[in-house]
């Protein structure tokens, strides 16, 4: 996710540099990133019925 972020395009930065421009406050803006999970299987799990072979 962070290496993600890092790779910005030219055009990325550009839309970044005109959101940061829209910021009023005498601080940069404070960023927050939560990345949640479910909390419950979204679909029903099948368990195999014998050994897995590989």
């Amino acid at each position: 996710y962070i290496r993600h972020n890092k790779r910005a395009t030219h055009a990325d930065a550009v839309v970044g540099e005109r959101l940061r421009a829209l910021h009023s406050g005498d601080e940069p803006p404070r960023v927050r990133r939560m990345i949640e999970r479910p909390t419950t299987a979204g679909t029903t799990i099948v368990m195999p019925k014998g050994p897995i072979e590989h």
